[in-house]
């Protein structure tokens, strides 16, 4: 790959007429030259295919269209080779190629590459060439950022600095980013020029954050070459700028300000010390004996005394490391002007070296302490709090069993931050056995004998809400009814609230669940019980008193009309009536183990809405894996409903295949369809269970709101290969 030595273009692709593509130049050399570079012995030196190097860089070009993946090629249909360029040429020859994306399906990509000469003559064409993506790297850049990596890299220099100026107690400039290819052969007029724009963005940011900003400034250079800011009056506001050979790096603050980019440069040890000197030996070793190689010790002490040098001048120092975390370095020099700090990080961008990146900070006034350790009182509204409480305000006269709880990071799993539609699963679970509180001990010494449990007949969902961190949840529990056989059947309703600042409530998940009360035959084999004696006292007081709707109170639902927008759109595509539901968009093994299981003994309910998640997000992530990056900004997939039926119990240890169904499409929702199979180690499939959920493709408006858009272009092709295979 390194014989790619120019890329001109890289092309998106809009899943249509517009293929995903990539121009970039090559070179071939002499077949002899190549075969020497490759095998040292002589008699190994024929080469029958030509130069294996520029070869591999026609197989590697595939990377730059796919940077999202790791992936290893499967197969070639034709390797056409036209011989007449390469052989027997004393200079390699430079090659204009092109690699196109033709297809993909799942996890397969082919592309057709094309090398061609000066005159346009095919020299080599890999054609019918598949690949299969072996792992998705989230954290790589898109084919955009690829093309304008400004943005990206900023948000990750960005989002480092900003973990570092709380953990490193410091005070950060404004930074800003931008690659300007080239910039160090351009004279100095010119530089200035195309340094100018980025200079006054730095500036105006800053300014908003230290001065009031109501008169116009100019940045000029004085002879020095040295950026300043005029025209601020008393504002004080001083500016750095540094640049390697294509990125150029600023910053703004109302401290002496000083900065530098480097890519990480390769030396031994004696020039390293000659370039910084005998007197940072030491500091060069404690680098090394720490996180650092030689090469990244040595760049980051050379950009840390140029941050130095451009802030305050040549002035005599010595820096010690006064903060480490992960890969970045605190320095303080003591100088006769007090004690100056420097930060460095390294950072991996998207084009080029490892860099260091050095900037001139101040101790921030505000201490660690004092940042993370509140005020007793902050703690008011959380210690205030009823956990629990019951009343008897049910609708049928009922008591009502009333969990209240803060939300904090880990439900937020959906891409908008917000809660996650699986975890009101497992929460309704809590304060469904917190609820049996009176008699926990006798329940769990009956389900130790492995004998009785509780099974879950059905949950169903309607989401109504949201929910983030900080938000407090108010859970409502009571029962409907009971019945079933050995009348040992209970339904519960779980009315899901978030409490907001006025004290006033929204709904935001309206849930119905049946239980039964079983004796255990055999493995996944129950049988429906009469309740023991304790536990019919128990519940008699959550069950209705009088006959009446088991209706909600009113409040609001801000997702209700989410639901409502999609309800009258044209159905696309209906599945067959019948026993199987088809097309199967995609399918997973869960091998299940004791993490999966709770006091009963069984496979918990709740993974069974987990998996339904894991399933639909895989199908998804492997058709539209840019989409998952960010906080849902292109859009997300929220569900709006969701239920599973159970037919026969899971215990820890079972293989289960969940397949997914389209049952239902409309041009911004679908109904997906879950079947949930047992493994059996004869390769017989037991079904436990089935479940459906509807869901709904969004955007978010100015206010935050989730609005129903059409599913991006991948993901309707996808549905549209799968109903007409």
């Amino acid at each position: 790959f390194h014989r790619i030595y120019k890329i001109w273009t890289i092309t998106e692709g809009d899943g249509k007429e517009k293929e995903r593509e990539a121009l970039f130049n090559t070179q071939i050399h002499d077949f002899a030259e190549a075969a020497q570079e490759a095998f040292s012995d002589p008699s190994h030196q024929k080469l029958l295919l030509g130069d294996p190097f520029f070869r591999d860089s026609l197989l590697q070009s595939a990377q730059m269209i796919v940077p999202y993946a790791t992936w290893l090629p499967i197969y070639i249909k034709n390797l056409d080779i036209y011989p007449s360029v390469g052989q027997n040429q004393q200079k390699p020859s430079n090659l204009a190629a092109i690699v196109r994306q033709k297809r993909v399906k799942e996890k397969e990509v082919e592309d057709t590459v094309t090398a061609l000469d000066s005159n346009g003559r095919i020299v080599e064409r890999l054609d019918g060439y598949k690949l299969r993506i072996i792992r998705y790297q989230n954290n790589n850049p898109g084919i955009t950022d690829l093309v304008e990596p400004d943005k990206r890299d900023n948000q990750i220099v960005n989002q480092i600095l900003k973990s570092l100026e709380i953990s490193m107690e410091i005070d950060l400039p404004k930074i800003l980013l931008k690659y300007i290819h080239g910039i160090h052969d351009l004279p100095k007029k010119e530089r200035h020029k195309l340094e100018l724009p980025l200079l006054r963005e730095v500036v105006i940011q800053a300014a908003k954050k230290c001065c009031n900003l109501q008169n116009t400034c100019e940045v000029e250079w004085l002879e020095s070459g040295k950026p300043v800011v005029r025209g601020l009056d008393d504002n004080h506001l001083e500016i750095s700028l540094a640049h390697d050979g294509r990125l150029c790096l600023c910053t703004a603050g109302n401290a002496p300000q000083g900065c530098d980019i480097a890519p990480v440069t390769s030396r031994n040890r004696q020039n390293w010390t000659s370039l910084l000197g005998k007197n940072q030996d030491t500091l060069l070793n404690t680098l090394i004996d720490g996180t650092d190689h030689l090469d990244r010790a040595g760049t980051r002490i050379w950009a840390a005394t140029e941050a130095l040098r451009k802030a305050y001048g040549n002035i005599d120092a010595l820096f010690e490391i006064v903060g480490k975390e992960n890969d970045a370095v605190l320095f303080r020099a003591k100088t006769s002007k007090g004690s100056i700090f420097v930060l460095t990080i390294s950072v991996n961008l998207t084009r080029g070296p490892g860099r260091i990146i050095a900037l001139t900070v101040q101790k921030s006034v505000q201490s660690e302490t004092a940042l993370l350790q509140p005020e007793p009182s902050e703690y008011e509204e959380l210690l205030d709090t009823a956990y629990f409480e019951t009343n008897r305000k049910g609708p049928q006269g009922q008591t009502v069993f009333i969990h209240r709880f803060p939300v904090t990071f880990r439900p937020n799993a959906q891409l908008s931050r917000t809660v996650y539609f699986s975890n009101y699963f497992f929460w309704i679970g809590e304060i469904r056995e917190a609820f049996l509180w009176p008699i926990l001990k006798k329940v769990r010494q009956q389900f130790a004998t492995g004998k009785w449990g509780s099974v879950t007949n059905y949950s169903y969902i309607k989401i109504l809400g949201e929910a983030t961190a900080q938000d407090k949840i108010e859970i409502r529990l009571w029962s409907s009814g009971n019945g079933g056989p050995a009348d040992s059947t209970m339904d519960l309703t779980f009315d899901i609230l978030k409490q907001k600042k006025d004290d006033t409530y929204e709904r935001i998940a309206w849930l119905e669940q049946q239980v039964t009360w079983v004796s255990i035959l055999d493995k996944g084999i129950v049988k429906p019980e009469p309740y023991p004696a304790y536990y019919s006292g128990l519940i008699k007081n959550i069950l209705p008193q009088y006959e009446a709707p088991n209706s909600p109170d009113p409040m609001p639902e801000f997702l209700l009309d989410l639901a409502g927008q999609v309800a009258n759109d044209k159905e696309e595509y209906r599945a067959p009536a019948g026993p199987a539901i088809r097309p199967v968009l995609y399918e997973q093994i869960i091998e299940t183990s004791l993490d999966h299981s709770n006091l009963a003994g069984n496979i918990y309910f709740a993974n069974y809405y987990a998996w339904q998640g894991q399933t639909r997000d895989r199908y998804f992530f492997q058709l539209i894996p840019k989409y998952f990056y960010g906080t849902g900004e292109k859009g997300e997939l929220l569900c709006i409903e969701s239920r599973v039926d159970h037919l026969r119990e899971a215990m820890p240890f079972d293989r289960i295949l969940i397949t997914m169904a389209l049952k239902s499409l409309k041009v911004a929702s679908a109904l997906f369809y879950f079947e949930y199979f047992r493994l059996d180690p004869d390769g017989t499939r037991l079904k436990l269970a089935y479940g459906e959920q509807n869901t709904v493709w969004t955007t978010r408006n100015s206010e935050g709101k989730p609005e129903p858009k059409p599913f991006p272009s991948p993901v309707q092709k996808a549905f549209s290969r799968a109903v007409a295979y």
